[in-house]
């Protein structure tokens, strides 16, 4: 039975004043237990007030409005698991600059574009969320972390500006496909989607970091901006799974070729280092990778990818990043 469910059988006289206080004592109980869970996980703090829950990440401090009973939210599994993409969230940190075009496309709740608007106060971050509901958890984050240089915009991006159905997971906010074979997951929302290069042309802006996680149209937002990525250049971090693309009748690797032929190079992160991936084959575990260009981005691709290449003498040398600033240093 629900806390306000006991106090209206009170209120209703089904329960005397003293059962009211034994049950009320028995649901409290989880406070002190939250409290423990919390230690030593990417969430220093949960607040309940009248307006919702908010929770507040560690060490950074971004406040995250939600629903807790979500149960794929960033800030949710950060709690269960301890962390929510440690090696992933650490190198991404690692690789914006102050100042960058940062693009949070597939924002949810905006766990990684208000984190990158924090730490670094002269960037600039677009967050892009179609769902109606998760827009609205994202617009409200955004105000109660007070953050003036991140913008938040209510459609998704796509290889079309068109409207699109989406079916949204009514148990995981995060998980909303535009595949007509999710259609059977949730429920159904008539959603605007626009091409990149047309809103980015709107904003007459360029873009230095994509961030893209969209249950499987990551090819097709890429193809919606391709002509951003070959002007601009910027680093493409996008979750790839076999089983979402299947979705979309595509193959991951199709993005890794896409991309290859714009020279990018593709990493994945582990141990805080970029380890070079080249093709996804059935074996594959990582699901979230990082793309560079060759000669823009070489500096950052000798310093995290531990290695250093010297072409007279045809050797690797070991280089190791001392930058910080991940999530959970």
């Amino acid at each position: 039975m629900k806390l306000i469910e006991i106090r209206e059988s009170y209120e209703n006289g089904e329960i005397t004043r003293d059962d009211l206080f034994v049950r009320m004592r028995q649901q409290y109980g989880v406070l002190s237990d939250l409290s423990s869970l919390l230690r030593g996980t990417g969430v220093a703090s949960v607040e309940v007030n009248d307006t919702g829950v908010v929770l507040t990440s560690r060490p950074h401090g971004v406040k995250i409005k939600c629903d807790p009973t979500d149960k794929g939210i960033p800030p949710i599994v950060a709690i269960n698991l301890h962390e929510y993409e440690k090696e992933d969230s650490a190198m991404l940190l690692k690789l914006v600059d102050d100042g960058m075009t940062f693009l949070d496309i597939g924002a949810n709740l905006g766990w990684y574009g208000l984190h990158v608007a924090k730490i670094y106060p002269n960037s600039r971050v677009f967050a892009f969320e179609p769902i109606k509901r998760t827009y609205g958890f994202l617009r409200d984050n955004i105000q109660i972390n007070k953050l003036e240089n991140i913008s938040a915009f209510s459609y998704g991006l796509f290889s079309e500006s068109e409207e699109r159905i989406f079916y949204a997971d009514p148990e995981i906010l995060g998980a909303a496909s535009t595949s007509p074979t999710a259609g059977d997951q949730g429920i159904e929302h008539r959603c605007l989607v626009r091409k990149m290069d047309e809103v980015l042309a709107d904003f007459h802006s360029g873009a230095d970091f994509l961030k893209i996680d969209v249950e499987g149209a990551e090819l097709f937002v890429l193809e919606g901006g391709i002509e951003t990525i070959r002007t601009s250049k910027p680093i493409i971090f996008a979750e790839m799974l076999r089983k979402h693309a299947a979705n979309f009748n595509y193959h991951p690797n199709d993005i890794i070729e896409l991309l290859a032929g714009e020279n990018y190079r593709c990493f994945y992160s582990r141990n805080g280092k970029l380890i070079e991936f080249f093709r996804m084959d059935e074996q594959t575990e990582e699901k979230n990778f990082f793309f560079l260009h060759k000669e823009k981005h070489s500096d950052k691709i000798i310093t995290f990818s531990g290695v250093r290449e010297n072409s007279t003498k045809g050797w690797r040398a070991p280089l190791f990043s001392e930058r910080p600033g991940g999530f959970f240093e």
